[in-house]
């Protein structure tokens, strides 16, 4: 009598485990990977938007101190919120003033009075701004200290910034 093997057997139910073992955790390293990935980039517009907040309200609050002459006496210094009123002259060379201000959870600026114009993107919060003035005795200076906050769960992301400029003209009178 003649026995025929069969080779063309299917996979058994160890095989079959072992298959499915596999996959599994190779699906479970490429969710995590992916769920990693997400936190990263949640962290990274958190610190972005942080970034171009103090990069730009900064900058346009040292620009305008430099510019200024003297801290008016109605700012409101030493202080969360503060406002910063600064004596400075317009493109004619006649009196202004500029204000900066915490209004809600955004910085704004003001010129003469008009409409405040925001320094800050809606994207972030503003939960400290401070200012103070500073003098050696010689020079008169604008210290501005700003906590902004942005994102939530682990992309939350909570940073300060500070600057300090000296006013335009208290440095000549050595």
């Amino acid at each position: 009598m003649i026995f025929f093997k069969n080779k063309n057997k299917g996979a058994g139910l160890l095989e079959l485990l072992i298959y499915i073992a596999v996959l599994a955790l190779i699906l479970v390293t490429l969710i995590n990977m992916l769920l990693a990935i997400g936190k990263t980039y949640g962290r990274l517009k958190s610190s972005r938007a942080i970034e171009a907040v103090g990069e730009v309200a900064l900058e346009q609050m040292t620009r305008e101190i430099r510019k200024a002459s003297t801290v008016n006496d109605n700012s409101i210094l030493d202080t969360s919120p503060g406002k910063l009123i600064l004596d400075t002259t317009d493109a004619d060379g006649n009196p202004a003033t500029m204000e900066f201000s915490l209004i809600g959870e955004a910085i704004y600026q003001r010129f003469n009075d008009g409409v405040f114009n925001p320094l800050s993107a809606s994207s972030t919060v503003i939960t400290s701004l401070i200012f103070r003035s500073l003098a050696n005795g010689r020079t008169a200076m604008a210290r501005v200290e700003i906590t902004t906050e942005s994102g939530e769960g682990v992309a939350f992301r909570s940073e300060k910034f500070y600057t300090t400029a000296v006013l335009r003209g208290s440095y000549l009178n050595q």
